[in-house]
């Protein structure tokens, strides 16, 4: 595919790749920060947290979901080296769990406020 789709959402694709590290974030934030991804995310959170407790099945599970996504992410970018590449993808994720962490315990107001702040969303 040589795009980001919305399926969860509208399944249509959004935009064209590669594209850079903020666009990225731009276009993920409002697919993932709505009512219909909050339950996925909250099992999303709870492996991780049962992960960084050391507990197996959820060490690899979580580092297998990682994984995946430094690797899709990695690849759909259009500057740097692969190890370069990687990083940003690392950085993607990193901010988008912890804008859609503050969404689940803080509330939407929060995490779309801090979104704003990042200059992720309007």
């Amino acid at each position: 595919e040589d795009g980001i789709r919305d399926d969860l959402v509208t399944g249509v694709q959004t935009c064209a790749l590669p594209i850079s590290a903020s666009e990225m974030l731009r276009l993920a934030w409002p697919l993932l920060a709505n009512s219909r991804v909050d339950p996925l995310m909250a099992v999303y959170f709870e492996v991780v947290g049962l992960a960084t407790a050391k507990k197996e099945p959820f060490v690899a599970l979580a580092s297998t979901l990682v994984e995946g996504w430094v690797t899709w992410l990695a690849g759909r970018l259009p500057d740097g080296t692969a190890a370069e590449r990687r990083r940003v993808a690392h950085s993607i994720i990193a901010t988008i769990d912890g804008l859609l962490m503050v969404r689940q315990v803080c509330g939407a107001r929060a995490a779309n406020d801090a979104a704003r702040v990042l200059g992720i969303a309007d």
